[in-house]
């Protein structure tokens, strides 16, 4: 809302702990996503050695982002375990990068919304 002292839309001013509830809830249920999809993956590849390796590789410096990415792409192309396995990093990856995403609006609406807090009189929960 414009010259409001919070930066936060008219429908999130209109209930401001339904806003804060709403941020945290999107958070927390990308972190649920984020643990899940690890919890998923470390069950599926233990044991497995080639994607114990594929791991090593992807923090190893000497392999190029590029050979690992047409690596991944193969082992994804061949069907089979491999790329069920592919398919679960990837989908932790993405998962980490929603929780970011998230985090980022939490981070950034917690301000926002103790300055709505304040300027309506309602208490700052801490």
């Amino acid at each position: 809302m414009l010259g409001h002292p919070a930066l936060l839309c008219t429908p999130c001013l209109r209930d401001v702990s339904a806003t804060a509830r709403r941020v945290a809830d999107e958070y927390a249920a990308a972190m649920v996503a984020f643990f899940e999809a690890g919890i998923a993956l470390t069950k599926a590849s233990q044991g497995n050695a080639w994607y114990a390796k594929t791991e090593a590789a992807r923090g190893d410096m000497r392999v190029s982002p590029e050979t690992f990415a047409r690596a991944w792409a193969a082992a994804k192309a061949e069907g089979g375990e491999k790329a069920v396995l592919v398919g679960m990093r990837d989908r932790l990856d993405e998962a980490a990068e929603d929780m970011r995403a998230a985090e980022l609006r939490y981070l950034a609406a917690a301000p926002e919304l103790e300055a709505a807090r304040a300027a309506l009189g309602e208490p700052v929960e801490v």
